[in-house]
């Protein structure tokens, strides 16, 4: 055997330094060589070197143009190297030249995910499936679209038939199973497949973390507390981990004389909640620091938090003062080992600085009868944004003649822009400049309507009455069938018992609202 032939036998048979001498060799002595070159290229792909691999297959492809596979390969490198339209045009060169290469299909259907396509991802993979029925990875893929289409029970078909093809699939199949189920609230099996993933992967993170969503919107704290830790194991987080030198605190030092470093790890609304927490320091003869949002520090300062304002959530530590220990917001409930019985839960734990009061008092005037906030959206950036967030125009029916309405959103989206016009609503967005402007116009109101947003955190946390509409799956900190909170007293919970459907939602805020007009004097 020589030559080509056995170069390929050598690559074939799992002895990849051969085969590359003997690829390189053959190159060597003729450049022009299709195969060596296309082969060279998959088994620098393989090595993990998929910039040398794009160089030899678009060399191959150069010596023969119409060959599908260097085509699917070609792509496959730019995949790799996160190219993501380029390997889009590869995958489709090579479905062009060859409409049964099922894996062309497959993996322009995962490109398609990577490019948020997710309306076009499911029928590449239907396209695989249709030639090969048991082809495992389609089947998983194509539930992974689903998912993200929302399309919940057919994504858990889809990966039954993967793990039902091959039950010792990665740990990413029963992973993502279970993704699933959490959404669709079906709790005990989600853990299961937690279980699964973690079974086949011990350090899977990912795993163990939503494995602690579950737990904690169950109210299971001291587990969910303790797996929630596992973010910290995550490769998204690993720049904000690597950038302490000093040890993470979790109630196991004596901070007498020292300095605590304090951060906001998420959003707005999480560090609302979670900042109520300080007030557990006060007696341990200790210095603490709370690095955090522009937009917060005002309000946080005038409740004598000494903040360190940034608003870059990897914090840049050179520039804070010396410091002992540090501890995100997030992981005060595990430090000072919360349960649903010790939540500390007084409120009003923030107040709005009384100029800005006395600004918003006059500026409104005589209160003639209830006066409602609304927040119905929230960051457009957050990944659940789609479920918690509401358009304008559907909630316009609740809003009726008898209350003066506000609109507390400091962002309008353009698709609510009109119905903003349209609603009785009063627009007050130009003197909302950061939160403690905000609060001071919630001191005014009567009660806060709100979907999952910071402004809901932020009622709470000032004692005002709040309505907070949740999804079907809502965040693990409003817990499960409640309509209260035991956050936050003043707080009731409106919930959708469908996927999805709001409509049962606005008709019970909409009774709840006229017990209230009726019961309480302007």
């Amino acid at each position: 055997m020589t030559g080509i032939a056995e170069a390929i036998a050598a690559h074939q048979a799992g002895d990849l330094a051969r085969a590359e001498r003997l690829y390189r060799k053959l190159i060597a002595a003729k450049c022009d060589l299709f195969h060596a070159n296309h082969y060279l290229g998959v088994l620098r792909l393989q090595c993990g070197h998929p910039e040398e691999a794009k160089q030899f297959i678009g060399r191959a492809l150069k010596i023969d143009p119409k060959d599908d596979n260097a085509h699917y390969h070609y792509g496959m490198a730019l995949s790799a190297l996160k190219h993501h339209e380029d390997a889009l045009s590869s995958f489709e060169q090579a479905i062009a030249l060859n409409s049964k290469n099922a894996s062309a299909h497959n993996n322009r259907g995962v490109t398609l995910l990577a490019l948020k396509r997710h309306k076009e991802a499911s029928p590449a993979f239907d396209a695989a499936i249709a030639l090969d029925s048991l082809f495992v990875e389609a089947h998983y893929n194509r539930g992974n679209a689903l998912r993200e289409l929302r399309l919940f029970g057919l994504a858990l078909l889809s990966y039954d038939q993967a793990l039902g093809l091959k039950p010792d699939f990665p740990a990413s199949g029963w992973f993502w199973r279970g993704v699933t189920l959490a959404v669709l609230n079906r709790d005990s099996e989600a853990v299961a497949c937690y279980d699964k993933a973690i079974a086949g992967q011990p350090d899977l993170a990912e795993a163990y973390f939503c494995k602690a969503l579950v737990k904690l919107s169950l109210g299971d704290y001291a587990e969910g507390w303790r797996l929630y830790e596992w973010r910290w194991k995550m490769a998204e987080n690993a720049p904000r981990v690597s950038r302490f030198e000093q040890q993470a605190w979790r109630d196991d030092a004596d901070l007498s004389g020292k300095t605590l470093l304090s951060y906001a790890e998420h959003g707005f609304g999480d560090t609302i909640q979670f900042v109520r927490y300080l007030d557990f320091f006060k007696d341990r003869n200790c210095r603490v620091m709370l690095a955090v949002h522009n937009a917060l520090a005002p309000l946080l300062r005038e409740n004598g938090i000494e903040v360190i304002a940034c608003d870059d959530r990897i914090l840049p530590v050179e520039t804070f003062p010396p410091f002992d220990h540090h501890c995100s917001l997030i992981d005060m409930p595990l430090a000072f080992g919360t349960t649903l019985d010790t939540v500390p839960a007084s409120t009003p734990y923030l107040a709005a600085p009384r100029d800005k009061i006395a600004t918003w008092g006059a500026l409104l005037g005589e209160r003639t009868m209830p006066r409602i906030g609304l927040a119905w959206s929230g960051n457009p950036e957050h990944p659940h944004d789609v479920s918690r967030s509401i358009r304008l125009d559907t909630l316009l029916p609740i809003l009726v003649d008898r209350c003066e309405w506000f609109s507390l959103q400091k962002l309008v989206r353009d698709h609510d822009s009109d119905a903003l016009r349209a609603s009785p609503l009063r627009d007050v967005s130009q003197r909302l400049n950061d939160f403690a402007d905000t609060a001071a116009l919630i001191s005014q109101l009567d009660v806060v309507i709100a979907v999952d947003t910071s402004i809901a955190h932020l009622a709470g946390a000032l004692g005002k009455p709040v309505w907070i509409v949740l999804p079907f799956h809502p965040d693990f900190r409003w817990l499960r069938d409640r309509s209260d909170s035991p956050w936050y007293p003043t707080a009731k919970l409106f919930r959708q018992t469908t996927e999805g459907a709001w409509a049962d939602v606005f008709e019970q805020i909409a009774s709840e609202l006229e017990r209230t007009i009726s019961t309480r004097s302007p």
